[in-house]
């Protein structure tokens, strides 16, 4: 320990901030030159998955409704490197621990949050295409709950409404959507730009939707505008998973008739009683209809 505090002593804390300043420039820089929308949001975290000695970034564009902001960010690319700092001032012992979390909470990360705020006065993040407001987050770790930092502008955010979701998010991430919205029957697989799409993978994406923008209460109308135009013939869907996440689409949207209809056409098969307890938080306003609870019988007795 009083080794780790003469060491601290001999730090030069201006460099440290200059050094972390470069840093920060370096990514706005790139960032500019790689944006392919108007940035939005920046979140910053402590990468606990690289030794927590530094924290990585990721980007949000074109979506600055701070209610689904978050929803946005993915990933992460390493944005400030303090090893430098941390190789010499923990040690290899059993209070390394301790220190490198003095060292991360109470000083290196006040000069991080001041040299961020320092950063978006200069040139490099003043170049780039932004949206105003944008959100700049902080978390301590990779997969904990984000604070903001600062809010970069003085406008109103936009705020999208259902139609703007499904025009700006969905058709834009996930441009084979426009194969699958507005017609009446479902295919076997669909094309995207590098891959094919099978109706699992669909699955998957739509449930994605339903924990973003239902369990969570984020924006629960999203997922009625989706719902507004799937495909509703239950005959041409293969796969059980599928059938399950539409059905839990149609009993948001309160067409019962139709998650049932899905319902109905359930095949035996493996983890089949799993994948349905699962979604079965999708179906809460079917639990008192008789025909629901048949098929909640029913998939029981498969899984037996």
């Amino acid at each position: 320990m009083r080794k780790s505090i003469s060491q601290l002593t001999q730090i030069s804390w201006e460099e440290v901030f200059i050094k972390t300043v470069d840093q920060l420039d370096t990514n706005w820089k790139e960032l500019g030159t790689d944006l392919s929308g108007e940035l939005s949001g920046a979140l910053f975290f402590w990468d606990d998955t690289q030794g927590n000695v530094g924290l990585s970034v990721c980007f949000a564009i074109d979506n600055n409704d701070p209610d689904d902001l978050l929803n946005e960010f993915d990933g992460g690319e390493s944005a400030v490197d303090f090893d430098f700092v941390f190789s010499k001032v923990v040690p290899a012992c059993e209070e390394s621990e301790r220190i490198q979390s003095s060292l991360k909470n109470e000083l290196l990360d006040v000069l991080f949050e001041k040299a961020v705020a320092y950063s978006l006065t200069r040139t490099d993040f003043l170049k780039i295409k932004k949206m105003d407001p944008l959100y700049i987050y902080r978390a301590y770790a990779h997969n904990e709950p984000p604070t903001i930092l600062f809010k970069v502008g003085k406008n109103k955010p936009e705020i999208l409404d259902a139609k703007g979701f499904i025009q700006r998010r969905i058709l834009k991430d996930h441009p084979y959507f426009s194969q699958i919205f507005g017609k009446e029957e479902w295919a076997e697989q669909y094309q995207d730009k590098f891959n094919e799409i099978s109706q699992d993978d669909l699955a998957e994406t739509l449930n994605h939707f339903l924990f973003t923008y239902w369990k969570e209460e984020s924006k629960p109308e999203y997922i009625k505008a989706i719902a507004e135009l799937l495909p509703i013939a239950s005959k041409t869907v293969r796969s059980n998973r599928l059938r399950l996440v539409l059905a839990g689409y149609f009993s948001i949207d309160k067409k019962p008739e139709l998650a049932l209809q899905h319902l109905r056409e359930l095949k035996e098969e493996e983890h089949l009683s799993t994948h349905f307890l699962w979604a079965r938080e999708y179906f809460s306003s079917l639990e008192e209809n008789p025909e629901f609870k048949e098929i909640v019988q029913r998939v029981k007795a498969m899984g037996r």
